[in-house]
């Protein structure tokens, strides 16, 4: 059963490296999306929230949907296995009929301060080839600073890098799993 998975996605890298073909490749399996792809762009509603090559956004997501859809990805490395939980994201997905206004991810973001909810961030280059669309990715002495943070398994918070405009989610935690 393995295999009928595997199958198609070894033969599509064999054929990408015999006939140096460039896919386009979608999936939300992290775990495969690592394997196949050399760049990884994440989309939130229809709008690409980070962009980086695989590496860079694997060590260091940056927006706060990358990093929670990167706790939810399972590990198979023992070594990493327990290591963080999962990031609950609190409330629901706005209707893609309906959108609101600002950053479309500021009804869910534990990060998210008046201004994401007015005017939707710009896509912004924080490192060679890294973009991300977050005002409250920061970057220090040329490093790009996440906004969240994922606690090591045990703990019961998130943090979030940055000082909050009103201090009104200073310390809140979210819902790990």
């Amino acid at each position: 059963m393995r295999y009928a998975r595997n199958g198609p996605l070894w033969c599509g890298q064999s054929l990408q490296r015999e006939l140096q073909l460039t896919y386009l490749f979608i999936s939300h399996d992290l775990g495969v999306v690592r394997h196949m792809c050399d760049r990884v762009a994440v989309m939130y509603l229809g709008v690409l929230v980070e962009m980086a090559d695989r590496d860079a956004l694997f060590s260091q997501p940056l927006h706060p949907d990358t990093v929670a859809l990167w706790s939810a990805a399972p590990s198979f490395d023992p070594r990493q296995r327990g290591r963080s939980q999962r990031i609950r994201l609190m409330g629901d997905p706005p209707s893609p009929i309906d959108l609101p206004s600002g950053c479309r991810f500021a009804g869910r973001c534990p990060a998210a301060e008046a201004a994401c909810r007015e005017a939707e961030p710009p896509l912004t280059e924080v490192s060679r080839g890294h973009f991300v669309r977050c005002r409250r990715v920061t970057v220090v002495s040329g490093v790009p600073q996440p906004v969240l943070r994922i606690q090591p398994f045990g703990t019961s918070q998130w943090t979030f890098t940055g000082a909050a405009v009103d201090g009104s989610r200073r310390g809140r935690s979210a819902g790990l799993q």
